[in-house]
């Protein structure tokens, strides 16, 4: 807080680890569906909401997911969720709403928890990783930093300085994977010259290794930590390839369009952008990899959602 007693970014920052800060973006959430009067189009187009509540992640790298903190928070943010849901009922009426909900990652538990439940969890010294690695490559290809940058999960080397010495990329970049996967909490490198080329070793981990590397804006080996192994400095973190990290909640509500109770099929995130283009009648996004759930949803039901001030107005 300011001298004056007005809110700061320092306050703002504070915010967004408690529970409140789920509370204040759904409050910006109501104000935006009345402001804009959303779910009311005369012509009975059907508008777009999305929200990010992010609090549980901050709550989670602080304190980890198996914390009486992280627990707290989900009561929380149910609680919240159920009274913005209320809302969204008094204000056009669940009948109208189709509600999408899921996550982006989930997380790792924190390593030493782990380590008491018997599971190999650990952390990984990025320096030490990074001295290591370059100490070898020095002594192999010549002085110089040749692992420029740890960037989890990529590491950027220095072609520039590979190319000044006259080595091949390709055999610097496997000399660095060998090196890295000798360490105990390394499971798999993969360079970028065999994300290029797409000559991964089959699997689940590297369909989404090969799907998560960019070859523009990622580093030039990607490196995949065992399982309970954690790189960073936070208390807990995600991005490994495991399914403490991939499997989230996909829940679909929606009386008119979705039929209620689970699904055994298998799904994923990608899935949600396709059904909600195949209800909404418009075409899926131009990258989109997922399919139409059309196991969940209703036969017959009606495509696009029409607003109440549109039924009223015929």
């Amino acid at each position: 807080m300011t001298l004056g007693g007005k809110p700061d970014a320092g306050y703002y920052g504070s915010v967004m680890g408690t529970p409140y800060g789920d509370e204040l973006t759904l409050e910006f959430a109501r104000a935006a569906i009345e402001g804009e009067s959303l779910g009311r189009n005369p012509a009975g187009v059907p508008d777009l909401l999305g929200v990010s509540l992010s609090t549980h992640d901050y709550i989670n790298h602080s304190f980890g997911p198996e914390s009486r903190e992280s627990h707290d928070h989900m009561l929380h943010l149910d609680r919240s969720l159920a009274g913005f849901f209320g809302y969204l009922d008094k204000q056009v009426g669940l009948d109208n709403v189709l509600i999408a909900l899921t996550s982006d990652h989930g997380f790792l538990n924190v390593p030493e928890y782990s380590a008491t439940q018997g599971l190999p969890g650990m952390r990984i010294d990025s320096g030490k990783l990074m001295a290591d690695l370059n100490e070898q490559l020095a002594a192999r290809f010549g002085p110089g930093t040749y692992a420029a940058q740890l960037s989890y999960p990529t590491i950027h080397l220095d072609y520039k300085l590979i190319d000044a010495n006259s080595l091949d990329r390709a055999e610097v970049e496997s000399a660095a994977a060998r090196i890295l996967t000798e360490q105990p909490a390394i499971a798999a490198v993969y360079t970028r010259t065999q994300l290029e080329s797409g000559a991964l070793a089959g699997g689940r981990v590297a369909t989404l290794v090969q799907r998560a590397w960019h070859r523009q804006l990622s580093g030039d080996l990607y490196v995949v930590q065992r399982p309970y192994a954690m790189f960073g400095s936070n208390v807990a973190t995600h991005g490994s390839p495991y399914a403490y990290d991939t499997n989230v909640p996909l829940m679909l509500f929606g009386t008119r369009w979705i039929r209620p109770g689970p699904s055994a099929n298998y799904a994923e995130v990608v899935d949600l952008a396709s059904t909600l283009a195949y209800v909404l009648e418009t075409r899926p996004p131009s990258a989109s990899e997922g399919r139409v759930l059309s196991e969940i949803l209703r036969t017959g039901a009606p495509a696009v959602a029409v607003s109440p001030a549109a039924k009223s107005a015929k």
